[in-house]
């Protein structure tokens, strides 16, 4: 299932960390080695543990059920997602959901309609995509599962935080936090309280944006310690360029190296 951290429409984190690191890189220069992890990190972003497209076809070669036919499409509709090919990822998205609607695989109905709507929110077609969040939150408010509730509450924060509708996206972010606090997921809430940061960052509210990453840092443990890190140092970088404290911000850019 998708899960985003995202910041907003044309202060989308790969533009404003980009401005960031030319901004002190022109200052205080940091070594190319270091430059070009942080651009390669950044271009593959959270997928590097999925699976790949072959390894997938071969799996849909192999498999003869059609349960499991439907999840492995939806795996290709994460990988398509990943790679930014959007058209693809909802066509693979819809094939899963045909068949796990026609086989009753309500658990991977779900997680399409969570699925779909962060395709459309990433082709800003927020109607489609709220929608979809919304169908996915009530089909999972049925089954149980925290974890995939708070994906989906997350799936329409983001929806309506692209939309600059602050007091909804700051409910549903919210909504998402509490479901991974029952579940002490700590991954997700190192990323709910990086968004509500990045959320109250955009609402101007640097103080709160700052204390909201930090209670995310708190989280940042097990084997997934050396990413969250980084995407953390990033964060702070960030807020460092905002703020015009360049020396600092390529301290963090620095940190952020292995």
């Amino acid at each position: 299932m998708i899960s985003c951290v995202r910041i907003r429409r044309s202060n989308r984190p790969e533009q404003n960390i980009f401005a960031g690191i030319r901004i002190a890189v022109i200052t205080n220069p940091v070594p190319m080695s270091r430059l070009l992890l942080l651009l390669l990190l950044l271009i593959s972003g959270q997928q590097l543990h999925a699976q790949s497209a072959d390894e997938l076809k071969a799996q849909l070669k192999n498999t003869k059920d059609s349960v499991e036919i439907g999840k492995i499409i939806s795996h290709q509709g994460n990988d398509a997602y990943s790679k930014g090919d959007f058209v693809a990822a909802t066509s693979y998205f819809f094939a899963s959901l045909r068949i796990a609607e026609r086989h009753g695989d309500r658990a991977t109905v779900a997680a399409n309609y969570n699925n779909l709507s962060a395709t459309y929110t990433e082709t800003e077609n927020y109607p489609e995509a709220e929608a979809y969040a919304q169908k996915a939150i009530s089909l999972y408010r049925q089954l149980g599962g925290h974890l995939e509730l708070a994906n989906a509450y997350n799936s329409l924060a983001n929806v309506y935080y692209m939309q600059e509708k602050d007091s909804l996206s700051l409910r549903y972010f919210n909504l998402s936090l509490a479901q991974r606090k029952i579940i002490k997921d700590s991954i997700g809430l190192f990323k709910g309280y990086k968004n509500l940061g990045a959320l109250h960052f955009e609402m101007a509210d640097t103080a709160a944006g700052i204390r909201y990453l930090q209670e995310g840092i708190r989280y940042i443990t097990g084997p997934s310690a050396g990413a969250l890190w980084f995407s953390a140092y990033l964060s702070l970088a960030q807020i460092a360029v905002r703020i015009g404290d360049l020396a600092t911000a390529r301290s963090y850019f620095e940190k952020a190296q292995p």
